[in-house]
């Protein structure tokens, strides 16, 4: 299967964007409505950042991309507005209302993890530069990762708007729509950013993520084979395949793609805890709880890898051997992935979470 064809011509390009977006605009609509609601909860956000931060306008529907989109590719944001030479500022500073926000001040509290001031920031930054996507795309990200989904989709959906073209708004827009339980609106973003860059890995597991989410696992897993032919060594691709097939009642079928997500990374423990999963359901109970053991040494807080460890050891004898060498099967599992693909990307991009910005 060839997953890096090019386009048709720009007439083609066109048709498919009308049809998609066409297809997800019901679902935009119907979220934008939800806005206020989201903004009352939010009670690590300022009562002020409340007031200025009003659903974008138009968010109903995204426009067409344009013949030469002037936005597509930008990689430094609103430079023209950000006059700053700033030191990262600590937790416990105090921000002047009086004071603009620069992107990169904003960025960095971003950055340090602490989303719910990171949200009040950008939402100033995109008041006094509301014409910049960057400023919505990172006030999407940090109300995502601060759990304020509606406020995230608004704000990615205005990037959006600002620039088509924009694809890590596409991936990361789909990606705050799967936990928003809107698999098939996730699906069209998806696809879109998929065709933006067929080669992009990330776009085609957030596809394959969202068609699993809305009930269509036959070409989720279509998609997960495509990004593993891209990048076999994808570890979060080999993750949620196994973790689709566990779902599916094919145990014996997601050791493979599990077994070698752990070998690849084998300090993770969502992996090693799904490989558990996969292996009980096999039939492998001394391999499992090996897996499960391991889960929760590297988690002390994984309570369902505990759990599962305490089950298995009131039935398996201690001392007992491992039914299977899973070191044996991710090796096996990879040689099957290279006839199709080729060798494991020469990077740490699959070693990331899938939902990174």
């Amino acid at each position: 299967m060839n997953s890096r064809t090019t386009g048709g011509d720009r007439s083609e390009k066109v048709l498919r964007w009308i049809a998609a977006a066409l297809a997800i605009m019901i679902f935009v609509l119907a979220a934008a409505c939800r806005e206020d609601d989201v903004l009352a909860r939010r009670g690590d956000i300022s009562a002020e950042a409340m007031t200025m931060a009003a659903a974008p306008a138009h968010t109903a529907s995204l426009p067409l991309p344009p013949a030469t989109s002037p936005l597509a590719g930008t990689t430094l944001p609103g430079t023209a507005l950000d006059e700053y030479a700033p030191a990262t500022p600590s937790a416990a500073t105090a921000w002047d209302e009086a004071d603009p926000v620069t992107y990169r001040q904003a960025e960095a509290v971003y950055r340090a993890g602490r989303y719910g001031e990171a949200v009040d920031l950008f939402i100033r930054y995109v008041e006094r530069a509301p014409s910049n996507p960057w400023g919505h795309y990172m006030l999407g990200l940090a109300a995502w990762k601060g759990g304020h989904l509606e406020l995230a989709e608004a704000h990615l959906v205005e990037s959006l708007m600002i620039d088509p073209d924009h694809l890590k708004g596409r991936i990361n827009l789909a990606r705050v729509l799967i936990d928003l339980a809107q698999g098939a609106a996730a699906a069209g973003h998806a696809a879109l950013a998929e065709s933006l860059d067929p080669e992009s890995v990330a776009a085609k597991r957030t596809l394959a993520r969202s068609l699993a989410a809305a009930g269509d696992h036959h070409e989720a897993l279509a998609k997960y084979d495509e990004a593993l032919w891209l990048d076999p060594g994808d570890t979060w691709s080999l993750n949620n395949m196994g973790y689709l097939l566990i779902q599916r009642g094919e145990a014996a079928e997601a050791v493979g793609p599990l077994a070698l997500a752990v070998h690849l990374d084998s300090a993770n423990a969502t992996f090693r805890n799904n490989l558990g999963s996969a292996l009980e359901g096999a039939g492998y109970r001394v391999a499992a709880l090996e897996a499960y053991g391991v889960a929760a040494a590297l988690d002390p807080g994984h309570a369902k890898a505990a759990m599962s460890v305490e089950r298995l050891r009131a039935i398996v004898d201690e001392g007992a051997v491992s039914e299977v060498d899973t070191d044996a099967i991710a090796r096996r599992f990879l040689s099957d992935l290279a006839v199709c693909g080729g060798e494991p990307a020469d990077s740490a991009a699959h070693r990331e979470p899938p939902d990174v910005d």
